[in-house]
């Protein structure tokens, strides 16, 4: 049998959150406080999703609540690692 992996990379927020959900765990990385820029990463067993760009005020709420804040945050397709560095 095939066992099915996802990868998403996007920048639409929407999307993203349609992807993820609560059996995962959420990092996030500020790139840019003044515009509300972010690279947010969903991690689970089967499952990366990576969104880099202005998110929604909203959104950054719930990511401080629901997500881990990391110093540096890193996916590496080729090796299938996610790096993270936290405080």
């Amino acid at each position: 049998m095939i066992k099915f992996q996802l990868f998403l990379d996007t920048s639409n927020e929407e999307l993203f959150r349609k992807a993820t959900s609560e059996l995962g765990t959420i990092f996030y990385q500020i790139t840019s406080k003044d515009a509300n820029e972010a690279l947010v990463v969903y991690f689970s067993g089967s499952r990366v999703a990576k969104l880099q760009t202005r998110i929604s005020e909203e959104y950054l709420k719930h990511l401080k609540v629901v997500g881990f804040e990391a110093l540096k945050l890193d996916v590496d397709e080729a090796t299938g690692f996610v790096n993270v560095v936290t405080r």
